[in-house]
């Protein structure tokens, strides 16, 4: 019997790590870009069941990851394999 190992992110958490990661690629998140994460999430069809406190915790993994050598590499493997591929685009 095998069990399958859970997803670490959902695709909706996927699409918002590639948005804090988009964000913080600067090295600075401005207060505007945040709140158009929260307004994706809160208006976009795809976010419809998404708890919106997942943000923190999500983004909280992206800024961890970027502290690591290879935490880009690292994100872009999690998105990568927790995102559908009809959400590729």
């Amino acid at each position: 019997m095998t069990e399958e190992t859970p997803h670490p992110l959902t695709p909706q958490d996927s699409l918002v790590a590639t948005m804090v990661a988009v964000s913080a690629s600067d090295a600075t998140i401005r207060t505007a870009e945040l709140i158009n994460i929260q307004n994706a999430v809160n208006n976009l069809p795809i976010f419809a069941d998404y708890d919106i406190d997942r943000i923190t915790t999500v983004s909280q993994t992206v800024y961890d990851l970027f502290e690591q050598e290879d935490g880009i590499a690292a994100l872009f493997g999690l998105i990568r394999d927790n995102l559908p591929e009809g959400l590729n685009e």
